[in-house]
């Protein structure tokens, strides 16, 4: 569990990815890890591991030494890399992060040639790997050796010539290793991370004096031959060679303290099994060393399979060293060309070759190529090293092709020599195999030895301290960050300038090492010191790293990182406005019920206080007499602004929790709690009565309104009938409204009432009740008793004495108006004439018919339609005449054109008037008689009185002369039986109408003679009858005529002939009228007088008599 937990904080860092490249001013290093970048994040951990405890390490990706060094293929750019560290940095160990499929491995060639009796045969050609071409850097006689030394492009070229086990050494591989390698064969980031799991937690948690680890496992095969048969056993090896080393490893182990388990075919309790070899593992050995036949999956002959026998594997925590003395259990690629590789231009390949080969007509198969990225094979590295986080070994030791004793035994003989003689890292115990082969055995002159040897390859870190580090308590470091700084969670928040300081409480505790840098951009230059600042502008995290160096060297591990995150910008404070708000003026405007909310946001060590203040002075023009309306103050919760309206300034600012302090943000605020004005304004036509307001439908109601500084939003008005029930829903306002037209004779009580409000709620409520009437005045016209109304015409009598007003209204029952403003008239449609109330006139001009038109209007300006009355205006009297009927009555005949006569009346000699009912007549003695009449018609209108004077004559029937007053002369009055005769003298000129009446005759025989000369219709005379009396009519000049009237022989009707003359004359524009009536008795006996009535007429305006 603990080796997890330091690797879980290790992968938790971040590190310099990037590999040092030739001509880079670094430090020293003890390790160069080469490693694909796929596996980078995963080798990190392994590298900073290293680095605190003493070894410094330093990675190079593939991709970097393919880019900056050069090379005839991969493998030679990757030794380069590795000989530019070696050179200018001192690395002793190179560990290769990956199989054969990821980083590259040199292919060296082994050849052997016999002659025979048909000539030279290939006995043998093949290319088989090493890894101990990237540990020889440098040729024997100086320079890089390239194992390339004849420039034929086989590497590493192992010739001999059989039967001789001689080599001609032609690339010059000189076998003295410049660094240590170790591979480990991971394929995948997983595999990579199991390995470096392992190596940090054996270091960490493994003891020299744990017993399971001062223990080694020896096992060995199953007994016989495991060499190839062309070597003498019998002579060189005895049977039982192999538990013979073991025994001899065993005893070196064991003279220097450790113990061994030996589970051997021959002579032991413990004989190889698979689950005896796993129940050993698991209780713990330090080292496991394994004598048999093999090959790249299992120690052969059923000691122990791998891919089968790993699952009963429980060793964690407790993992071995493995040497192996078999063939090719390090095999991890195709040897070529009888497997399945990748030639140099990565096409695959499989020659399938048996030998021996002739010579003659021999082309060699293709190199292989350094990357077997599709051809690497699983061997027994594989499985213990990388297949498992939580078993196998720590590292392996073994060939990759066929093993010989010759190599093997004094190779691992000599690795456990360097082990018991205190050789703890594990590198180092394996350069002292190679040292010690190089002095022993003849490696570049002897066939067997170079080419075994170069088999034998390391499979795991070669920095491994063996047995985990001596000190593994190294000083312990506290971080103490100065002032202004945050922590939240695990995220430690700091404003620069910022000092840190170390403090170790470890007694042994030296000196201090750090670096900062920001985390996305490491580096590895540390410095010495226990107090130092950071400095930085931008807000980035920081890793402040600390490494603490006791006195023995040994460096903090895991060194004390501290994350910082510079936080040097305050935080933003934002104000949001509840509403009621509107934006406009380069403001806000609220009102007092406004809520202000201040957040402040911090991307960094977050917020932690808000202070604001009220100012009504903006912040330019302030000075430090200025006080604020709301001091400065801590925001806690949301606020509201209850000041009189005006203009306000909101300041805010806030603290994160690094005291970095933000820049007061002003923010202008218009305070609105009231409608500024509003006002319900009408047009016309509107009236005020007493307190009643009056207007009609078409009375326009304007709304003015404005407000600061939010502004009107809108404004609605609702109409309520008083009254009723109606009531309209809200309408909104657009310029103006009128009322509902009344339909009605009756006024309409309405209620108005209107809502104005601005953009931020706030309501002003504006009413008024209001009476409207849309029904206009009715003008009444009178006139007084003067006048007539017969009720048979269309017309009112009047005349010009008759008074005429109007009496208008506004008032209709109980529905009481606005009030009537004026009347207008006119007559006959001349000019409209202001009638003043109380006020009369009166018609004038002809008598006929004339019109009046009234028109009146209220005090809304509603107006009447038109009155129109026509009234006959008559102001002349009846005309009357006097005449005589048939039976010698006197006659009063009174005509009016207008009106009608309403009486007539007459007197008799100033007897007194007395009203004309019928008939009168005159009788009495001979003399002067004054009749006066006059007629009134129905409008009072009265004639002025007439008079006739009457002189009443009875005559005998002869010729006699009377004169008439001077005006006319009646004479030669005479009669017989057929005739009258008279003459009649009057001024001469004048005309005069004669009218003659008579009894019925028989008007066969009637004819009139004036001056002797008849009369024939047409035009004279006239005679109509009315059935019993005949009236002649004619016109005549007056001057002295003599009229004639003949009846012919019959008798009138009747007997007795009195005819009956009027004479009528205009003289000096007075009528007068002249009656003479000739009373005579025609053929009547013992009668011979003759009566004759004179009548003088004359129109006079008198008095009544």
């Amino acid at each position: 569990m603990k080796r997890k937990l330091v690797y879980l904080f290790l992968t938790l860092l971040m590190f310099n990815t990037l590999g040092v490249r030739l001509g880079k001013a670094n430090p020293d290093y003890d390790m160069l890890i080469i490693t694909p970048n796929l596996f980078i994040e995963e080798v990190e951990p392994l590298k900073d591991f290293k680095d605190h405890t003493s070894r410094p390490t330093v990675i190079a990706t593939l991709d970097d030494i393919y880019n900056d060094y050069p090379g005839v293929d991969k493998a030679e750019q990757v030794k380069k890399c590795i000989a530019d560290y070696e050179e200018n940095h001192n690395i002793k160990y190179v560990l290769l992060m990956g199989d054969v499929d990821k980083v590259p491995i040199r292919y060296f060639l082994v050849e052997t040639y016999n002659p025979s009796e048909q000539g030279e045969e290939i006995q043998w050609f093949a290319y088989y790997m090493t890894d101990q071409y990237y540990a020889d850097l440098y040729a024997s006689v100086g320079g890089f050796n390239d194992w390339n030394a004849d420039g034929d492009d086989y590497y590493g070229e192992t010739y001999r010539v059989a039967p001789s086990k001689d080599i001609n050494n032609t690339d010059g591989v000189d076998f003295h290793w410049d660094v240590i390698v170790g591979r480990v064969p991971a394929s995948t980031e997983s595999q990579v991370t199991n390995y470096v799991d392992k190596v940090i937690d054996y270091e960490l948690n493994t003891y020299t004096s744990d017993p399971w680890f001062r223990n080694e496992l020896l096992v060995s095969g199953v007994g016989g031959s495991i060499y190839p048969e062309e070597i003498d056993y019998t002579t060189e090896f005895p049977p039982y060679d192999d538990l013979e080393v073991l025994d001899e490893i065993g005893t070196i182990m064991t003279g220097s303290g450790y113990t061994t388990t030996k589970i051997y075919h021959f002579g032991t309790t413990l004989v190889p099994d698979p689950a005896i070899i796993n129940t050993e593992l698991n209780k713990g050995a330090g080292f496991f060393t394994v004598y048999s036949h093999q090959d790249q999956y299992s120690f052969g002959d059923g000691v122990y399979n791998f891919p089968q026998n790993m699952t009963g594997l429980a060793n964690d925590g407790k993992l071995p060293i493995v040497f192996s003395l078999g063939c090719s259990p390090g095999k991890t690629g195709p040897i070529a060309p009888n497997e399945d590789y990748l030639d140099t231009s990565a096409a695959l390949q499989n020659y399938g070759i048996t030998y021996p080969q002739p010579e003659a007509g021999w082309t060699a198969p293709e190199p292989p190529n350094v990357w077997q990225r599709t051809t690497d094979q699983d061997a027994v590295p594989d499985y213990l090293l990388v297949s498992y986080p939580d078993r196998g070994s720590i590292a392996f030791i073994g060939s990759m092709a066929e093993a010989i004793p010759s190599v093997c035994k004094p190779a691992a003989k000599t690795f456990h020599q360097s082990i018991a003689g205190g050789e703890m890292i594990l590198g180092e115990a394996w350069k002292d195999v190679d040292e010690h082969m190089v002095v022993n055995f003849p490696l570049d002159s002897n066939w067997e030895y170079c080419r075994r040897w170069l088999f034998m390859n390391l499979f795991g870190d070669p920095s491994l301290r063996i047995g985990g580090l001596l000190d593994k308590t190294s000083p312990t470091t506290s971080i103490e960050v100065g002032e202004f700084n945050y922590v939240e969670g695990n995220i430690t928040y700091v404003k620069t300038p910022v000092e840190f300081t170390v403090t170790s409480e470890d007694s042994d505790f030296e000196r201090a090492l750090y670096k900062m840098y920001p985390s996305t951009d490491p580096h590895n230059l540390w410095l010495e010191g226990t107090s130092f600042t950071l400095y930085a502008d931008a807000d980035v995290e920081y890793t402040v790293e600390v490494m603490g160096e006791d006195t023995s060297g040994n460096r903090e591990y895991p060194h004390n990182i501290e994350l910082v995150t510079v936080d040097n910008t305050p935080g933003t404070t934002t104000v949001s406005i509840g509403s009621p708000k509107v934006e406009q003026y380069g403001g806000v405007t609220v009102t007092s019920e406004t809520l202000f909310t201040l957040t402040q946001t911090d991307s960094g060590s977050g917020p932690n206080i808000i202070y604001y203040s009220i100012w009504d002075v903006p912040p330019g023009d302030r000075d430090r007499d200025t006080a604020p309306i709301v001091p400065d103050q801590e925001y806690t919760t949301p606020f509201t602004i209850s000041e009189p309206d005006k203009r306000y300034y909101l300041d805010y600012r806030s603290y994160d929790n690094v005291h970095n302090l933000e820049n007061t943000t002003t923010v202008e605020i218009l305070l609105d709690n009231s409608i500024t004005y509003a006002e319900l304004k009408n047009g016309d036509p509107n009236y005020l009565k007493g307190t009643e307001f009056w207007v009609t439908s078409e009375t326009p109601f304007i709304v003015e309104s404005f407000d600061l500084p939010a502004g009107v939003e809108t404004i609605e008005y609702t109409l309520t009938k008083i009254g009723t029930s109606y009531n309209s829903v809200p309408v909104t306002y657009n310029g103006s409204f009128t009322l509902p037209k009344n339909n009605n004779d009756n006024e309409v009580h309405w209620l108005i009432e209107v809502e104005v409000i601005d953009k931020v709620g706030n309501t002003k409520t504006l009413s008024q009740l209001v009476w409207v009437e849309d029904r206009a005045p009715l003008s009444y016209l009178t006139y007084d008793a003067h006048y007539y109304e017969p009720g048979i015409t269309d017309y009112v009598y009047v005349s010009s004495a008759t008074n005429f007003g109007f009496e208008p209204t506004d008032t209709f029952g109980a529905n009481t108006g606005v009030g009537v403003n004026y009347t207008d008239y006119s007559i006959d449609g001349g000019t409209l004439i202001r009638y003043t109330l109380g006020d009369t006139f009166s018609l004038s001009g002809p008598d006929g018919v004339h019109t009046i038109e009234g028109i009146s209007v209220d005090l809304l300006g509603n107006i009447e339609e038109p009155l129109v009355r026509e009234f006959f205006l008559d102001n002349t009297p009846p005309e009357t005449t006097l005449g005589v009927n048939t039976s010698s009555g006197m006659v009063l005949e009174a005509e009016d054109n207008a009106c009608g006569v309403a009486s007539t009346l007459y007197q008799i000699n100033g007897g007194g008037f007395t009203n004309y009912t019928g008939t009168f007549d005159l009788e009495g003695v001979d003399g002067l008689y004054s009749i006066e009449y006059y007629s009134i018609d129905n409008l009072g209108n009265e004639e002025p009185v007439k008079s006739v004077d009457l002189c009443n004559f009875n005559l005998t029937t002869g010729t006699h002369s009377l004169s008439l007053l001077g005006n006319c002369t009646i004479s030669n009055l005479s009669s017989d039986e057929n005739e009258i005769e008279f003459s009649v003298d009057g001024p001469s000129g004048e005309t005069a109408y004669v009218y003659i009446m008579f009894p019925m005759i028989n008007t066969t025989k009637l004819k009139i003679f004036v001056d002797g000369v008849e009369l024939v219709p047409p035009p004279y005379p006239i005679i109509t009858s009315n059935g019993t009396q005949y009236l002649i009519y004619f016109e005549l000049t007056l001057s002295r005529h003599s009229i004639e009237l003949e009846f012919g022989p019959e008798p009138p009707v009747g007997g007795e002939v009195i005819p009956k003359c009027i004479i009528f004359r205009k003289l000096l524009n007075i009528i007068i009228f002249t009656v003479i009536t000739i009373l005579s008795q025609l053929f009547v006996k013992n009668s011979g007088k003759l009566k004759l009535n004179i009548y003088n007429f004359s129109m006079q305006n008198s008095s009544h008599q």
